[in-house]
């Protein structure tokens, strides 16, 4: 009974320390704001940090709300055989609507082989010479520096 005493007599002493040193954190100490116990003085430093950072957060959630540029197809009709004009056949726009400038960043043949020659850089001519479907990536960036790339196919007909 002495052995059992004194076991659970140093069990129940180091619960009583340990929760005297609990409420001594929680409630016994105080800063220099007023903020009583750790966590509130924990809290006090983590709302101050966040103020600091909080404008750069704000123009983060403003500048993502701007949409990305649009990219899309605008010829009406069949393509046939030949050469085009790219601003013929495509278009793309900011999120405020203003034209932007396209670039062709690949072409593909209607036999799924990547071909150099169907665009002119140069000229901006897009040259179609056999029938089939025609596969371009398209990309366009706007003044914030977004950038939309798509794959548009293209039926060519004879």
């Amino acid at each position: 009974m002495e052995l059992i005493i004194k076991a659970y007599g140093k069990v129940l002493l180091e619960v009583a320390a340990l929760i005297l040193f609990l409420l001594l954190t929680i409630t016994g100490i105080r800063d220099g704001n007023g903020n009583v116990g750790f966590f509130h003085m924990l809290g006090a430093f983590l709302e101050e940090e966040q103020t600091v950072y909080g404008s750069d957060f704000r123009n983060c959630v403003e500048e993502s709300k701007r949409g990305i540029p649009q990219i899309f197809y605008k010829k009406e009709g069949a393509v046939q055989i030949g050469s085009y004009d790219m601003a013929e056949l495509f278009e793309a726009v900011d999120c405020d609507g203003n034209a932007l400038p396209l670039q062709i960043r690949s072409v593909w043949n209607p036999h799924g082989i990547p071909e150099n020659d169907v665009y002119r850089d140069d000229t901006t001519q897009l040259s179609f010479d056999e029938s089939g479907i025609y596969t371009l990536q398209i990309g366009a960036t706007d003044a914030w520096n977004r950038t939309s790339i798509c794959k548009i196919h293209i039926p060519v007909n004879r």
